[in-house]
């Protein structure tokens, strides 16, 4: 949301850290194009998604529908070769985040959280493993992943 933006470029800021971050102004997705997204109302933006991942369960909850560009991230930056570390807490659109990002996954050392639901663990679970990742920690529905190029010692 534009709230977040705001807030993301106001600590970018306030942490002398625009020479080293870009804010791209676009959801994540597996294609380029509009999304309806759903803003949540209230003081929390953790209810806030895209509308055809948005469950019934949280069909009492006040959103305002806003129209939002999503990008693919392989064709916003091309890294190759580098140690990337990766959040992801997209409210059910994981898989498609994923998707977006094939090229870079497959040639970077990368470690991944993403924050996955129990109704979507095994199919997102098996998505990764197809891809060349494993699974080796998880806190709550917090999944950490990484690459076989990646050297992780807990």
């Amino acid at each position: 949301s534009l709230k977040n933006r705001y807030q993301l470029q106001t600590n970018r800021l306030i942490n002398d850290l625009s020479k080293r971050i870009t804010i791209y102004p676009y959801g994540l997705s597996d294609s380029k194009g509009l999304v309806t997204f759903l803003d949540n109302q209230g003081n929390s933006t953790g209810r806030s998604r895209i509308e055809e991942t948005n469950p019934d369960t949280l069909e009492e909850h006040k959103f305002d529908r806003i129209e939002i560009q999503t990008e693919r991230l392989d064709d916003l930056i091309q890294p190759a070769d580098q140690k990337i570390l990766i959040k992801i807490d997209v409210e059910g659109h994981e898989k498609n985040v994923i998707e977006g990002m094939k090229e870079i996954l497959s040639n970077n050392n990368c470690v991944l959280q993403v924050e996955v639901f129990q109704d979507a663990q095994k199919r997102f679970l098996a998505a990764m493993s197809n891809l060349g990742y494993r699974l080796f920690k998880q806190i709550g529905a917090d999944h950490y992943f990484c690459n076989d190029k990646f050297n992780y010692s807990a």
